[in-house]
């Protein structure tokens, strides 16, 4: 059984203690707890069962890249925060971008995971895409114009990430712009 293993083809293998299948709706949890009681030390399908409940794990810790968060907000409002990503599933972030197309704006980017506020701000030249990633001597964003660049880049997890932006000056009314790439289990 490899990664690509869907968990109802997973539980047709699983039994409870009275080898009767378990139900489609019982969790992982449901499913380790039932091969305690299912004979898997004499049972002779024991071997299925355990490589079962392995790649029914392997696909829980699995992370799938999901369709980048976007937002193209048009004439945004000084002091507004404008939602690129709003997820509560287990989430992974690997990136956030942002841009505006006023000369003059200060932009400010918030990312809230599981609780927690990181931020970060930056006077933005118009057009111009701007990176953000996690600040390793205090906690909070740093925002600058250098891409994506391997290795400079730490994943951010948590049960719930939200990624916000506003602009904190009134210099026009040129779209805001914010882009996030993730994945979620």
């Amino acid at each position: 059984m490899g990664l690509g293993v869907r968990e109802d083809d997973v539980r047709r293998f699983v039994v409870n203690g009275s080898g009767n299948p378990l139900a489609t709706d019982k969790s992982l949890k449901d499913m380790i707890d039932a091969l305690a009681g299912s004979g898997f030390v004499t049972g002779t399908d024991s071997l299925w069962k355990l490589s079962a409940v392995l790649a029914a794990i392997r696909q829980e810790l699995t992370f799938q890249h999901q369709p980048d968060a976007t937002l193209v907000q048009l004439a945004p409002v000084q002091n507004t925060w404008y939602t690129i990503l709003d997820t509560t599933s287990n989430c992974r972030l690997y990136s956030v971008s942002v841009l505006v197309w006023t000369t003059g704006e200060t932009l400010e980017v918030k990312v809230t995971i599981d609780g927690q506020v990181l931020t970060g701000t930056l006077a933005a030249l118009p057009t111009t895409y701007y990176y953000c990633d996690l600040l390793l001597y205090m906690a909070g964003l740093s925002i600058d114009i250098n891409g994506l660049l391997i290795g400079k880049y730490t994943p951010l997890e948590g049960r719930s990430i939200k990624v916000e932006v506003r602009k904190t000056t009134a210099a026009g009314t040129g779209t805001l712009e914010g882009r996030a790439v993730y994945a979620k289990r």
